[in-house]
């Protein structure tokens, strides 16, 4: 992308506006020049009413002053379209870094810089400039709450004179519920996590993961649960891993390794890998670890799920809501052992015979050899003898906010992959491993080092080749990058708007051990009531675009369902259907292109009661006005030329010219690109 592209300011009114003036000068030239006049009068010409012009306008604009005022204090009295929300501060508690570690995290980010900067020295090339506190306060904040600061957010760093206030901003900002709220998005795609497969609900797994991110639990630890876990959902929710694909233990151990240990063994389940050196023998030896695992009946859980006692016809409406739900559970059969499959065709084994469990590489840990297969395969996963696990943690944490992987693609390393910086990966690798895979130290060290700080590249990136890094790549906002500053536009305090809970719903449909299924259905006679208890809940974050007859629920990505149907605001920005690893996508379509025109979303911002509204509705000056909304959308003050171009429209059409204003700086390129 083009830094001219990139950089393009100019208002989607202002350019109609120029353009209608430059036809205009020109016709008047032509006119002119066929009656015989020379260029000097038509310049001379030209200046005269250019000034004239301008005082005009000068009058027009202070006579309209008052005028605008009032019309932004009517429309603040207007009845409120938005949903009025009282959110909770208590709401989102998340466990902040520890301030004792800064000056170790800054010492590591030095020597990371060091690092980067020595190989592109050695390849003659210099880094990128340093951000200004602009361009840095408005980066951060996307890459770590997932979300653009408020206006007043960003005056507040741009006015701050310290000299450590970049690395208080970024613990800070770890520190806010939205750090976890932006992991949790990422995390949810890379995982394919939903709230139901199929009849399976899994809504616990990501509420057990959301709760992990925010009280920053070791990476390690919530993979070696999520492979090792036992029992329905309900019992314990890491097992929505597992049942994420219910049935089809050997599709989640690919997806296990590509995830975890960034390698594809995929093609080996069916033949030798025609690219690596993976044999089919390697792929069966490793699924033998969890050979017995199996999804429904355990028969140490003793609970009387029985169809024909659900044939009642009183049960009729909840029979399938207790079968499917109670179910579906994770457990190992020990008599169940892994045999090679009937068309098995590689050296070293037959069909049919029973199948050794072995690694792909290194050893299972001493500490787990003598447990169950799926703790042994857990151990060895999540090992900090593993290379692979914390190099492949370590690279993605890397990508979420510099933009591109040390190595790429992120989930194909070979024996002989190399990093486009490999002495900077393997320093990331042993740091991952010395904070215990803390996540969030991990990014503290990225964050704080003048790699990350410095400018993005714009138009020095060719795919094809290693890059270096001279700074951050310039790359597209996420569709919840963009969901969520639209709602920081909208709705105050954003953050502490959480998704009601489910408990009360599970509380009925979940057959207890010992009891009977008809029990529960008796039990659940009471859905109807506690579903519509959660549609009223629902309904309080609820903004209805009139004209357009479009349904929003005002949280944050994080807090709505996963995924979204399609159609919804954030599916056409690119949120993922969840079927796939990682299957979100940042490319623009026709259909975005609509919906920032005439959508629900670029209407609720400046619906009555909206961020923006408070903003139009204060008695402010014309010129603090459109100050304050640059700096709430683009988290910049226009240039002189803007500001000429969004007081004539302001002056021209009254309070709907800012809205155009406003309408036009969230469809330039500036806004939806992390810069």
């Amino acid at each position: 992308m083009k830094r001219n592209l990139i950089h393009s300011r100019v208002l989607s009114f202002s350019a109609f506006c120029r353009v209608a003036a430059l036809v205009a000068v020109v016709f008047a030239w032509a006119g002119g020049a066929a009656q015989g006049q020379s260029l000097q009068q038509l310049a001379r010409q030209q200046r005269q009413a250019i000034a004239k012009a301008k005082s005009q306008a000068i009058a027009k604009a202070k006579a309209n002053q008052q005028r605008l005022m009032a019309e932004y204090k009517k429309a603040a009295s207007a009845k409120p379209k938005l949903p009025v929300v009282t959110p909770d501060p208590n709401a989102v508690a998340v466990k902040p870094v520890d301030p004792a570690k800064r000056d170790a995290a800054l010492a590591s980010a030095a020597k990371l810089d060091s690092l980067i900067e020595e190989l592109l020295t050695k390849n003659g090339q210099k880094p990128n400039a340093m951000t200004n506190d602009y361009q840095f306060v408005r980066r951060a904040y996307l890459d770590i709450t997932g979300t653009i600061p408020t206006a007043t957010q960003a005056n507040a760093f741009i006015a701050d004179k310290s000299k450590t206030k970049r690395a208080d901003l970024i613990d800070r900002l770890l520190n806010s519920p939205g750090y976890a709220s932006h992991m949790f998005n990422y995390w949810v795609d890379v995982l394919r996590l939903v709230d139901r497969s199929g009849n399976r609900y899994l809504r616990p797994f990501g509420d057990w993961l959301k709760d992990g991110l925010r009280t920053n639990e070791r990476f390690d630890a919530m993979v070696f649960a999520m492979l090792t876990a036992e029992g329905r959902v309900f019992d314990d929710p890491a097992a929505g891993y597992l049942l994420r694909d219910a049935g089809m233990p050997l599709d989640n151990l690919n997806n296990t390794v590509r995830i975890f240990l960034g390698t594809r063994i995929g093609c080996a389940q069916c033949h030798d890998h025609p690219f690596d050196k993976w044999k089919q023998k390697d792929f069966y030896q490793l699924a033998a670890f969890s050979g017995g695992i199996q999804y429904a009946k355990p028969p140490q859980i003793q609970m009387d799920i029985d169809r024909k006692e659900l044939q009642d016809k009183k049960f009729g409406q909840f029979r399938n809501v207790i079968l499917n739900n109670n179910r579906q559970n994770v457990w190992d059969n020990d008599k169940v052992k892994l045999k090679y499959p009937h068309d098995y065709d590689s050296p070293g084994a037959k069909p049919g015979e029973v199948v050794v469990p072995a690694v792909l590489w290194g050893s299972v840990p001493t500490e787990v050899r003598s447990m169950p297969g799926r703790v042994q395969f857990a151990g060895w996963v999540t090992s900090e003898e593993n290379p692979r696990f914390s190099r492949t943690l370590a690279n993605r944490l890397w990508k979420l906010v510099m933009g591109r992987g040390l190595i790429e693609p992120l989930d194909d390393m070979h024996d002989d992959t190399v990093a486009a910086n490999e002495a900077a990966m393997r320093f990331l690798e042993t740091e991952i491993v010395r904070l215990n895979f803390d996540m969030k130290e991990f990014l503290r060290i990225v964050l704080n080092s003048r790699t990350y700080q410095r400018q993005v590249t714009y138009d020095d990136f060719d795919p094809s080749k290693p890059y270096l890094f001279p700074g951050p790549v310039l790359r597209r906002m996420t569709a919840e990058q963009v969901w969520d500053s639209l709602l920081t536009l909208t709705v105050p305090n954003v953050d502490a708007i959480a998704r009601p809970s489910d408990a009360e719903f599970e509380e009925l449909i979940v057959v207890r051990k010992g009891e009977k299924a008809s029990e529960a259905a008796v039990r659940a006679e009471k859905l109807p009531e506690v579903q519509k208890s959660a549609r009223q809940a629902d309904e309080t974050s609820l903004y209805v675009a009139g004209d357009i007859a479009e349904r929003l629920i005002l949280r944050r990505a994080s807090e709505l369902p996963s995924p979204l149907p399609p159609g919804h605001f954030l599916r056409e920005f690119g949120q993922s259907d969840r079927e796939l690893i990682g299957a979100g996508h940042t490319d623009g379509t026709v259909p975005q292109l609509l919906e920032m025109f005439n959508g629900a979303a670029s209407h609720m911002i400046i619906e009555n009661g909206s961020v923006l509204d408070r903003i139009l509705s204060d008695n402010r000056t014309m010129n603090a006005t459109v100050n304050e909304i640059f700096m709430s959308i683009l988290t910049r003050h226009p240039t002189e030329r803007e500001k000429r171009v969004a007081y004539g429209e302001a002056n021209a059409n009254g309070r709907p010219g800012i809205g155009n204003v406003i309408w036009a700086l969230l469809n330039t390129r500036e806004f939806l690109f992390v810069q």
